[in-house]
């Protein structure tokens, strides 16, 4: 008998390390917005990062460890509402909330931008549209808000009753003064559009289709002096199609297609007159590892004369953000990145833009001051 517990609790303990290096289990449905560790490499790592590499690869890979995140992770939204885990916050009614680095403390009025950073981002802003202007090219920074500026009374309690003054309101604030520059904060708009429609996903980041619209629809008002005759799509132009839609924070969950839910996306009553195509970039440029210079997004409208040329994030990835716009220029190419002064020169030579739209999310208000030395 005793034998037979020494044997039981040998194999116990001995899985974890077996399922490691047999992948006894597959990979789970954890979609963890990062590279999982390697293993180790005999012969090409240092030996002393052995261990060290081999650390954070068992750590990443050991025996049902998907499983028991997930289990975890449903748990805890089931049974802990308000309780955050990693990057993720579970707030009421079942929404879910991005919450990486400061978002929180930024919500809460607790991370505030030194004055200097303020005038760096300013510096940043106006040295992109310099260049641009000297070109006879327009130029426009669109912020596009966290979902928690827009929904905050999904927000849990002790988070909610507690706003503050974030660093959005602090650089509109500042900008207020400097008018040459356009700057798009699209907040207001998308809480007065709120009352209206739904505009963000519950159980993920971005906005739906509904939020690309109001949030474009704002950006043709602002483009009105350029354009004069600009006139926006109305939600009247598209049709409420209901979907089954998988936000990104369920799956950065683990729990993935159990929190699938029902989304309207919106579907032109008429033909788009704008077709998607593909395009390449310059190779000799050196691009962030993300970018694929052979295959970038490119639109092709007969119907205008103006060409655009728009930087995005992830939020010009959903809610149809790019159909929408692409609808009103000849040619629109959309780039998935934060441009360089180089980066500027290099595509405004190749692709002759009249007008460039940079749009970044508002939690990455950092990614516009200048890196550390």
């Amino acid at each position: 008998m005793d034998g037979m517990l020494i044997l039981l609790f040998v194999v116990s303990i001995s899985l974890p390390l077996l399922g490691c290096l047999h992948t006894l289990v597959g990979p789970g449905k954890l979609d963890e917005k990062r590279i999982l560790a390697r293993p180790p490499k005999l012969g090409q790592d240092p030996l002393r990062k052995i261990p060290e590499l081999f650390e954070a690869f068992y750590n990443d890979h050991f025996f049902m460890r998907s499983a028991l995140i997930t289990g975890h992770n449903w748990l805890r939204y089931k049974f802990s509402n308000g309780s955050s885990f990693g990057e993720l916050l579970i707030g009421n009614d079942g929404w879910l909330y991005y919450a990486k680095k400061n978002m929180i403390p930024d919500f809460l009025g607790q991370a505030p931008l030194a004055p200097d950073e303020l005038r760096a981002i300013r510096h940043t802003l106006e040295q992109r549209q310099q260049l641009l202007s000297e070109k006879g090219i327009h130029f426009m920074a669109v912020v596009a808000p966290n979902k928690m500026s827009v929904y905050p009374e999904h927000l849990p309690d002790h988070i909610r009753k507690f706003p503050g003054t974030t660093r959005l309101d602090q650089l509109s604030a500042y900008l207020r003064d400097h008018e040459s520059l356009v700057f798009v904060d699209l907040r207001q708009a998308l809480l007065t559009a709120k009352a209206e429609a739904l505009l963000y996903h519950p159980k993920d980041t971005h906005w739906n289709d509904g939020g690309g619209l109001a949030a474009y629809q704002e950006i043709c008002r602002r483009l009105r002096p350029w354009i004069p005759r600009i006139e926006p799509a109305q939600r009247n132009d598209f049709r409420a199609v209901r979907k089954p839609y998988t936000g990104d924070l369920a799956l950065l969950s683990g729990l993935g297609d159990d929190l699938a839910e029902e989304t309207v996306f919106l579907e032109p009553i008429r033909k788009r007159t704008a077709q998607k195509t593909e395009f390449q970039l310059p190779r000799q440029y050196p691009w962030p590892r993300h970018i694929d210079p052979d295959s970038q997004t490119m639109y092709r409208n007969e119907n205008a004369d103006l060409r655009l040329l728009c930087f995005i994030d992830s939020f010009g990835d959903h809610g149809s953000f790019r159909q929408y716009l692409s609808e009103h220029f000849k040619e629109s190419f959309f780039v998935p990145a934060h441009p360089t002064i180089d980066m500027l020169e290099r595509l405004t030579e190749k692709l002759q833009p009249d007008i460039v739209i940079y749009e970044f999310v508002e939690r990455n208000l950092e990614k516009n001051l200048p890196p550390q030395p």
